[in-house]
């Protein structure tokens, strides 16, 4: 696969929960893109490490369960926004859950469900622009769509 930047990509976000965990079910949900987004994160599981010292032999190392991580957008903060607002309204609940699509540019999605953590303001210096920093923990495996 080439290389490609990240210019054009797109996070999106549904207040509704697919009806299955599947790339079709996903696509179904109606999308609302999150504006002024300058980052998105890193998605991708990581693993447990478990490891096990025997009394005879060498140490070993297993993969324990995964952790599906978060994505930590970065973003102009906007209250007119559409999508910051659905992630504003989810980071006061403490148990809405969000679907969400990254888009890259080259059409592949990514699809999850994330509970929002935090979406702090960042008032930086004189010539900054005021940020968003959300942390939104990913609950589901990424299910890949096209």
């Amino acid at each position: 696969m080439p290389s490609q930047t990240s210019a054009g990509s797109e996070l999106a976000v549904s207040a509704a929960a697919p009806a299955a965990q599947t790339a079709a079910g996903y696509a179904a949900l109606t999308w609302t893109p999150v504006g002024s987004v300058s980052s998105i994160g890193t998605i991708g599981p990581t693993y447990e490490e478990i490891s096990f010292k025997p009394l005879i032999g060498a140490e070993e190392t297993h993969k324990g369960s995964p952790n599906y991580g978060s994505l930590t957008p970065a973003m102009a903060s906007d209250d007119t926004d559409a999508g910051q607002t659905i992630l504003a309204t989810a980071a006061d609940s403490q148990t809405a859950q969000l679907a969400v699509r990254v888009t890259k540019p080259d059409g592949k999605k990514s699809y999850f469900m994330v509970r929002v953590f935090s979406l702090p303001d960042t008032i930086g210096e004189t010539n900054t622009i005021i940020m968003r920093n959300a942390n939104l923990r990913i609950n589901t495996k990424p299910i890949p769509g096209t």
